[in-house]
């Protein structure tokens, strides 16, 4: 990843093969896969399969990277829950949004009015209106007994 960082950091000039600026926009593609949308457990390293999704400028489009993100957590989640892995990987950004929405005994308190914009993502109303300061940090324990402690009602089929 890193060295893919630093391949962006160079400025580009007007004057240049288009096989440059399409490089360029498969890089800024490989790093958001890697590091966002589809990331390893390692959190530095790209997988050279996601290559094989950006060779067609045209195509790139009609892959469903939705679909592929879910997909990829989902196998995280199952080899961990089946003791196949002690790290999890896939977008755990999704996961977490998904149990603030979800279970409200592990969302974190929000500190003013809850807005949600039209044309934005859902998960943008979460920014900067939450307190999670008084939340604790890295505490699989908590979160356990916060998990154990939910009773059927508990658990909001339709988001807040």
């Amino acid at each position: 990843m890193t060295a893919l960082i630093n391949q962006t950091r160079m400025p580009l000039g007007d004057d240049l093969p288009m096989y440059v600026y399409i490089q360029r926009a498969r890089i800024h593609a490989l790093i958001l896969l890697g590091g966002l949308i589809l990331p390893d457990t390692t959190g530095c390293k790209v997988p050279f399969m996601w290559l094989n999704g950006l060779g067609d400028p045209e195509e790139v489009k009609n892959i469903s990277w939705g679909s592929a993100a879910l997909a990829y957590l989902y196998h995280y989640l199952c080899e961990a829950s089946m003791d196949k892995r002690k790290e999890l990987g896939g977008p755990m950004m999704l996961l977490q949004l998904w149990a603030w929405e979800r279970m409200p005994t592990l969302r974190p308190a929000f500190i003013g009015p809850v807005v949600h914009e039209p044309y934005t993502p859902c998960g943008a109303r979460w920014k900067g209106t939450t307190q999670i300061g008084n939340a604790p940090r890295h505490s699989v324990e908590h979160y356990r007994d916060q998990l154990s402690l939910i009773r059927p009602g508990q658990v909001s089929i339709i988001s807040v």
